[in-house]
């Protein structure tokens, strides 16, 4: 799979590893978690896109994918990195 993007990286950055930790990500679904990450970087003032930023939304993405796969769980209603209070990002369920 060939992962192309265009955002600016810190050295610290391993694209490549959500692909080998995520194999039910497409490569659309890895661009959008790059993307998503880069937003994050934006915000913060960042010039570049981190390794904890990226980490930030893959662990965020893992608890959408859990819920999906959990019987009996809430749908989710929204997951993001743009936390509403302290910390780095939520997943919010229906109830």
């Amino acid at each position: 799979m060939k992962l192309s993007h265009d955002k600016p990286l810190d050295e610290d950055v391993d694209v490549k590893a959500p692909a080998r930790d995520a194999p039910e990500f497409n490569e659309a679904d890895l661009a959008n978690l790059i993307s998503v990450a880069a937003i994050k970087a934006a915000v913060e003032g960042a010039d570049k896109l981190s390794a904890t930023q990226l980490l930030t939304a893959y662990h965020e993405s893992g608890h959408a994918i859990v819920a999906l796969n959990i019987d009996g769980a809430h749908s989710i209603h929204k997951a993001t990195i743009m936390s509403s209070r302290i910390g780095n990002g939520d997943s919010t369920p229906f109830k």
